[in-house]
């Protein structure tokens, strides 16, 4: 098995091990007139808690007269994780949101070896 074979042998355990840390992140807002609404995107999962997506994914929480947001765990399907807002930078295009229960996953390291 040449060196190419290995490496990309490598990037898909990495890939498989490490996928839980993309995150499906969705809001449902109830506006005034009571229509609901529903949005979201992906972000990723930062540390153990800090979920990081862009800031117009997810609505604006004083648009709405209720407002929930989920954010699961590298599949569309997994569990809903609550989240509230820590900072948004509408400039940057960036939110920064906490998990209320933090997830147990694995960490990925900054460099991984080939196997």
């Amino acid at each position: 098995m040449g060196a190419p074979a290995l490496a990309d042998r490598a990037a898909v355990q990495i890939a498989a091990r490490y996928n839980v840390r993309t995150v499906h992140v969705q809001y449902v807002g109830v506006m005034y007139n009571d229509k609901q609404e529903v949005g979201g995107g992906s972000g990723l999962l930062i540390g153990d808690s800090l979920v990081l997506t862009n800031s117009h994914v997810i609505g604006r929480e004083e648009n709405y007269k209720s407002f929930d947001v989920n954010a699961r765990l590298g599949s569309r399907n997994a569990n809903p994780i609550k989240v509230t807002a820590v900072h948004r930078d509408d400039a940057r295009d960036l939110a920064l949101w906490s998990c209320r229960s933090p997830p147990a996953i694995a960490v990925a390291p900054l460099v991984a070896r080939c196997l």
